[in-house]
């Protein structure tokens, strides 16, 4: 396996994964973990307990904000848990409403572009992760 590029409204542009991806994949220039076993990539691991949601909302948000930038510049972000599943798709739900995917759209979403079994738990859907954005975030470069 290797990670999958997902393509965010406006051909935004990142890597999702798990794992099981890390050895057959290059390292990107910037990332968000949702697991320690990504420790030592470029970026920021986030405390986050596998099938629940970020033990602080406020490091994820400040995280995806910088993910999104960074993609906008087209830098290679990578979002990865230890699945690739379920956090890993509601890191990408935050920057799917960052691009302009409607909050209520995002999960959905994410289960058409990258995994259909993305987003694993009801706490991860109506994760505040989805509606911290306004539609097509701008952000000064």
């Amino acid at each position: 396996m290797t990670t999958t590029r997902v393509t965010l409204p406006a051909d935004i542009v990142v890597r999702a994964g798990g794992e099981l991806d890390r050895d057959r994949s290059d390292r990107p220039d910037w990332g968000i973990y949702a697991d320690a076993c990504w420790a030592g990539w470029p970026g920021v691991v986030l405390d986050w307990p596998d099938f629940g949601v970020p033990e602080n909302d406020e490091n994820a948000v400040v995280a995806i904000v910088e993910a999104f930038a960074r993609c906008r510049r087209g830098e290679d972000v990578l979002v990865g848990c230890r699945g690739g599943t379920g956090r890993t798709g509601t890191l990408l739900a935050g920057l799917a409403v960052a691009a302009g995917v409607p909050a209520h759209l995002a999960v959905k979403w994410v289960r058409t572009h990258y995994r259909t079994n993305a987003v694993e738990t009801r706490e991860q859907a109506v994760s505040r992760l989805h509606a911290a954005f306004p539609p097509r975030l701008e952000l000064g470069d």
